[in-house]
């Protein structure tokens, strides 16, 4: 009997990050990514990281992810990080969609990176992207809640679930939050104490035999957290001390024969129950207030460019989810900015 632990990093700068912040993220958080040489876990990296890897000069960066590409597992996800449910919601959306997923792994092929599995951004999901990706991808990663919210029990840890045909894993919100959220708001950094802690859980949950998914930022080491920094590898090396077996996502296909249909209601990995039970489903990008509704229409009128005129890149770049997350953030300047962009396009 064993327990598996799956860990996804997920890798994403938006399209207009400054040069000097993506600097900074380069040496705080990518290049130990890129050293770390334990067992393989699973990364995820939109294309527009990659491009502006590329055009910044990051080239031992690039080859670096590729490289990883030996051991660890690299998913597909949408090139630009649009929050796919409410770009599929709109006419012609579907189109907009498969064009960023498209480009997202011919990007990514093109210096060397295979894909497999699928991760949508923010975690943001609902029946009909599921249904979107059910030949698209070998699996999709859904956040804990998106189970809780319509079963009875926990999440599986002994099974595949499935959408139809679609093998769906669902992140351990509970624990991955534990390590972005919660130890760092405690200003506690003791990683052997999470490990003992994340072992002990995990028992009182199923014993000796299941499996468990960790996914966040992979900005979480150094960037986000700077005392995470140069820690990867220590934060994998605590958990396997613990008799934990790490694997990619895939494996666990290999290991869990058994599969069972389950429900999934509309979430994300910030959505909250009180925000599903009155009907917000993504609130950090489209909540009751004027401000997402505005964003939303400008979003409505780039899908429609897009589709009248062809795969402009810089639309697709306007449609990633950041702009929306800063207004809940209390931070309108990034929306006036983008609003002057979709004017040059109008």
């Amino acid at each position: 009997m064993t327990i598996h632990l799956a860990l996804l990093l997920h890798l994403y700068q938006p399209p207009w990050q400054r040069k000097d912040v993506l600097d900074r993220i380069v040496n705080n958080c990518y290049r130990d990514i890129i050293e770390y040489n334990g067992p393989g876990i699973d990364l995820n990296i939109n294309y527009s990281l990659i491009e502006l890897l590329r055009n910044n000069r990051y080239e031992d960066v690039l080859t670096g992810f590729a490289l990883k590409n030996r051991g660890c597992e690299i998913t597909n996800s949408a090139a630009y990080h649009p929050i796919i449910p409410l770009i599929l919601q709109l006419n012609g959306g579907e189109r907009v969609i498969q064009h960023q997923i498209d480009l997202n792994r011919e990007g990514l092929r093109e210096i060397g990176i295979s894909t497999k599995g699928f991760f949508p951004p923010e975690l943001a999901i609902d029946e009909r992207t599921l249904e979107f990706l059910q030949r698209k991808a070998e699996w999709v990663l859904v956040d804990s809640i998106c189970y809780d919210a319509v079963n009875q029990g926990t999440i599986p840890y002994n099974y595949i679930a499935l959408y139809g045909r679609l093998p769906v894993f669902f992140r351990s919100r509970n624990w991955s939050n534990e390590f972005t959220l919660g130890m760092p708001g405690r200003r506690d950094f003791d990683l052997r104490n999470y490990a003992n802690r994340l072992k002990s859980g995990v028992r009182n949950w199923f014993g000796d035999d299941g499996y468990i998914i960790l996914a966040f930022d992979g900005e979480t080491f150094g960037e986000q957290v700077g005392q995470y920094r140069s820690r990867l590898k220590e934060f994998v090396g605590r958990i396997s001390e613990q008799g934990i077996k790490i694997v990619r996502i895939s494996d666990l296909l290999k290991f869990y024969s058994e599969r069972k249909k389950v429900q999934i209601s509309p979430g994300s990995w910030s959505t909250d129950m009180s925000d599903i039970s009155r009907g917000f489903y993504y609130p950090l990008w489209l909540d009751n207030n004027d401000m997402h509704r505005r964003w939303y229409e400008g979003v409505k009128r780039i899908v429609d460019a897009i589709n009248s005129n062809g795969k402009n890149p810089e639309l697709h770049k306007l449609l990633n989810s950041c702009i929306p997350w800063w207004i809940s953030m209390g931070n309108n300047d990034f929306y006036k900015e983008w609003m002057n962009q979709v004017g040059r396009f109008m």
